[in-house]
């Protein structure tokens, strides 16, 4: 009679862990398909705000099994490998500032030679739609070949501060001046 008291407690222990163990693995299922599509979603608006094809109409997919990113353009699937460099560098850009505005966390963002795969439209998209709105702190390493004349009074009046880092080829050191490439705020 004990013996059977204990095997009956077993079992019902073994089939409520059963039944919990389910009920976790949906629940776990159904809240990252939750996060997934809002993610998804917001890396299709971030994409949008920052590329400049407008005959173009990419969604993303992030598989919940292993995390991969599937791209259509139209309803045609895409390779990753298949986009250029600059669209590449935009899809990263857009994960990054989505992944940031679901978070509902304000992080410092540093970016290095940000506008050197894209073309003067990606670049004045970036600078005007990105830049400004992806943080309260960022750091951007440019060169003087990608903010330059063009591009720096798009951004100069959202700058607390600019430094230049120049390299001396003799001491084999950098030093750091304020300011931002004189000859393009002198122009």
């Amino acid at each position: 009679s004990e013996n059977e008291s204990i095997n009956y407690l077993d079992r019902k222990i073994i089939k409520t862990s059963t039944k919990s163990r389910y009920t976790l693995k949906n629940y776990k299922t159904n809240l990252i398909q939750k996060h997934i599509t809002k993610i998804n979603d917001q890396i299709g608006r971030c994409f949008e705000k920052i590329y400049r094809k407008t005959n173009s109409n990419f969604s993303f997919s992030i598989s919940p099994e292993d995390y991969t990113l599937s791209v259509k353009d139209n309803d045609r699937d895409i390779s990753i490998d298949d986009m250029s460099a600059g669209e590449r560098q935009l899809l990263a850009v857009s994960i990054l500032w989505a992944l940031a505005i679901i978070s509902g966390k304000k992080m410092p963002i540093l970016v290095d030679t940000p506008l050197a795969r894209l073309d003067s439209e990606h670049r004045m998209n970036l600078l005007e739609e990105y830049f400004p709105k992806c943080s309260d702190q960022m750091m951007i390493f440019s060169t003087d070949e990608e903010i330059n004349e063009k591009y720096y009074p798009v951004i100069s009046d959202k700058l607390s501060y600019e430094y230049m880092i120049d390299y001396d080829d003799e001491s084999g050191k950098s030093s750091i001046s304020n300011g931002y490439f004189e000859e393009v705020i002198n122009q």
